[in-house]
């Protein structure tokens, strides 16, 4: 099995490459057309703008650097796969804006489109794969059935998914009667000018495999932060609060979108479920990156020091300020009438007073948290059996 692991690292940097790609184009675009004027730039589409690009792009960067610098470490492999296959999911927006712009059939449109579900069932299975395996593999004997229905449940949940082969099957079962069959049915009939459309009832069936393993997964995390000594909760910390914060956000989302289904309530904003389910990963990814990057959770070489942190955040004050800068520049010219000079000039004036304040606090809270995660000096995590990704 062994063979196969520089074709799973490619794939998995496949797929982070093709979602940057197809996710800055449009960014690019987008870009291009506030500044001529053609799109309209307020607050909220800026919020929306931002959530639907960082998640992806940094499912992917985390993606790519665990493929990089510790694809030998099993629970680091399995993440890496799933981090890859969820922001392909994720970008889907992206992906779907540049295969309309590709000048291919809707039919073949709409083929290709199929990756993104795939993709998403795939990354629920090696979900659950990592949480059982991080930072130690899961037995029988460690799992403890609640006294509750739902506990007896979770606990039937948990030692049915340690099984990799009945993982696999089931996700491939999956994908092809809940994702491939309705979506091959849509196409067909669609071609026939009689279209069949069960792709809306099949994404209910995905949500609610979705909704179970984000919980299932979170179940796992807690089992292993249970059974752990200090130096293990360290390491699952971070991780568990992630899938904890995306199942309760998910969780809550999906009751209130039932409760709008079901009064017939019109939310302001269209979209807001698939929004929040976006924001829900983005809160998970923010928490793998501290468990990575913060306190070497999977791999102590990839813990920050202090100086590289306080150069990407003085690189990140410097782009900050640029783009602020502008776009004050900007607003003030259409207010108040001012020439670009001297706008420039007085919104440069303004933002460096304001920003040396804001750099000072930044600088020493995160040095405050730096010290208190130990980022100076990390703990070394104990490396786990080299296994197989679903094995």
């Amino acid at each position: 099995m062994s063979s196969t692991r520089p074709v799973l690292r490619a794939f998995v940097c496949a797929l982070a490459i093709v979602t940057i790609a197809a996710n800055l184009l449009p960014l690019v675009e987008f870009a291009m057309a506030v500044r001529a004027g053609e799109a309209l730039l307020t607050p909220g589409v800026i919020g929306v703008v931002l959530l639907l690009v960082l998640a992806p792009l940094s499912a992917a960067g985390l993606a790519l650097v665990l493929a990089w610098r510790s694809w030998m470490r099993d629970d680091a492999r399995v993440l890496a796969l799933f981090l890859g296959l969820l922001s392909y999911a994720l970008g889907a927006e992206g992906t779907w804006s540049v295969l309309r712009k590709s000048g291919l059939p809707d039919w073949a449109v709409s083929v290709l489109d199929t990756g993104m579900p795939l993709a998403a069932v795939a990354g629920m299975a090696v979900m659950i794969r990592f949480s059982g395996i991080f930072p130690r593999p899961l037995s029988p004997r460690d799992i403890r059935p609640g006294v509750s229905r739902a506990g007896r449940i979770a606990a039937y949940a948990q030692l049915w998914a340690m099984d990799p082969a009945r993982l696999r099957s089931t996700a491939a079962w999956f994908c092809g009667l809940v994702v491939v069959v309705p979506q091959a049915l849509s196409i067909s009939t669609d071609l026939r000018g009689d279209e069949i459309d069960l792709v809306v009832y099949a994404k209910y069936l995905v949500l609610a495999a979705l909704l179970a393993t984000v919980t299932l997964s979170a179940a796992n995390l807690r089992t292993n932060y249970r059974l752990a000594d200090a130096a293990g909760r360290r390491q699952v910390f971070w991780v568990l609060e992630g899938f904890l914060f995306a199942t309760a956000v998910a969780v809550l989302a999906s009751a209130l979108k039932l409760l709008q289904n079901a009064t017939g309530y019109q939310a302001p904003l269209p979209h807001w479920y698939a929004l929040a389910l976006v924001g829900a990963f983005l809160g998970l990814l923010a928490c793998l990156a501290i468990a990575l990057f913060g306190s070497g959770a999977l791999d102590p070489s990839l813990a920050l020091r202090r100086t590289a942190v306080s150069g990407m955040l003085g690189l990140l004050a410097v782009v900050l300020f640029a783009v602020s800068e502008q776009v004050m520049q900007e607003w003030l010219g259409a207010r108040l009438g001012l020439s670009p000079r001297t706008g420039g000039i007085v919104t440069g004036v303004a933002l460096g007073l304001a920003f040396e304040p804001l750099r000072t606090r930044t600088s020493a809270f995160v040095e405050r948290q730096l010290a208190r995660f130990g980022a100076e000096a990390p703990a070394p995590a104990t490396p786990l059996p080299v296994g197989t990704v679903l094995a």
